[in-house]
């Protein structure tokens, strides 16, 4: 993906902010080999938000979510 410039984003279940996520920092901490791919993460956008962050992806020119 970052090789590709493929553009990832976090979308908020109960908040619905969302926020660009940086895949070099995130290449960083877990690995050049680590998948978004059906994952999700307690929100880290909005302070407090007890939701939910699932991952999308910029293809076929807008946001695919990145699950099955």
């Amino acid at each position: 993906m970052i090789r590709s410039g493929v553009i990832c984003s976090a979308c908020c279940d109960t908040c619905r902010e969302w926020k660009e996520v940086d895949l070099q920092a995130l290449a960083q901490v877990k690995g050049a080999d680590y998948d978004l791919w059906g994952k999700r993460t307690r929100c880290r956008i909005t302070p407090g938000c007890k939701g939910w962050n699932r991952f999308y992806c910029n293809g076929r020119g807008r946001l695919e979510p990145m699950r099955d």
